[in-house]
């Protein structure tokens, strides 16, 4: 597991979250779609879903925000 950080230019924010290493070397925007597929399988622990809302709103937090929360 690795720690990654995503940012988002647009409103100048980031966020650390741990990831399995192979999606580390791969870029935070593959690093965001790996939280947003595990928070929606039908099988996502109540974990899953809660570092999606996390994640999200330290990144934008804005419900009617289009700036793509990572960028």
């Amino acid at each position: 597991m690795t720690k990654v950080t995503l940012t988002n230019s647009f409103h100048g924010t980031r966020v650390t979250v741990i990831v399995p290493d192979i999606y580390a070397a791969r870029g935070q925007d593959e690093v965001w779609q790996f939280i947003q597929r595990r928070a929606d399988r039908i099988d996502a622990t109540p974990a899953d879903k809660a570092r999606l809302r996390r994640v999200w709103k330290a990144l934008c937090g804005y419900r009617d925000c289009t700036c793509g929360v990572v960028r």
